[in-house]
Formats: C-alpha cells, sequence, structure tokens
C-alpha cells in the first residue's frame, strides 16, 4: 500500500510541476484573445500533465507525459513516444480525456484580464 501511495505522490508532485508551462501560457498570452488563450492552456496542460507509463526497471510508474515529449524532443526520435502510445493505447484513451476535463475545470477559474487581483467596482473610488 505505501507504494502505490508513493507512486501517486511521485505523480501528483511532477504533474505540479509539469504544469508550469500551461499557467506561464495563461498569463502570458494576451487577454484581448480569451479563447485563444483558453483553448492553448488547456491543450498544453493536457499534453504535459496526462499520466502515461514509463518503465522503471521492473515496474511500470505512472509519470507525466512531458518526460516522453522531453525525451523525445532531446533524442530527436519519435520512437519512444510512438511505442508508448502504441503499448497502452487503451490507458492513454482514457488518460488525455481525463486530464482534459480537469484542465477544463482549472482554466475555467483564470480571470480573462491576466489578473488575479479583483477588479473595483464601478463608481469605486
Amino acid at each position: 500500500m505505501s507504494a502505490a501511495i508513493f507512486t501517486i505522490f511521485f505523480y501528483l508532485a511532477w504533474a505540479a510541476v509539469c504544469s508550469i508551462p500551461a499557467f506561464l501560457l495563461a498569463l502570458f498570452l494576451p487577454a484581448s484573445h480569451p479563447w485563444l488563450r483558453y483553448i492553448a492552456t488547456v491543450i498544453v496542460f493536457t499534453l504535459f500533465v496526462a499520466p502515461s507509463l514509463g518503465s522503471a526497471t521492473i515496474a511500470l510508474v505512472s509519470i507525466p507525459f512531458a518526460f516522453i515529449l522531453l525525451a523525445t524532443v532531446i533524442s530527436f526520435d519519435l520512437s519512444g513516444l510512438v511505442w508508448a502510445l502504441q503499448e497502452w493505447p487503451l490507458w492513454h484513451a482514457v488518460a488525455f480525456p481525463a486530464t482534459l476535463l480537469v484542465a477544463l475545470a482549472i482554466f475555467h477559474r483564470l480571470r480573462p484580464n491576466n489578473s488575479f487581483k479583483p477588479t473595483p467596482l464601478r463608481g469605486a473610488a
């Protein structure tokens, strides 16, 4: 049981780190195009944070999909990405839509004006 708790904690810790680019994208995209900002951040969050499976010597561990994307970019070899998607198609068929729903819920709450401060009421001095 402690191994399962460790795996969940490990995945959530790395998922938080892998979600940083999506939050930065939400901050830097202009508020004048809220739908572009919303769609782009949801897509980046889903691609980076969706759980995938990676081998850890003799076991499989849940890792953010960003690790597979990063290995593909660094090695200039798509075979690792294709292998992961072909090896566990059912896993990814569930993981990506589930992560997409989480991303929709998270980024729906972002303010469209790039500000985390409440806007003052009209007429308030």
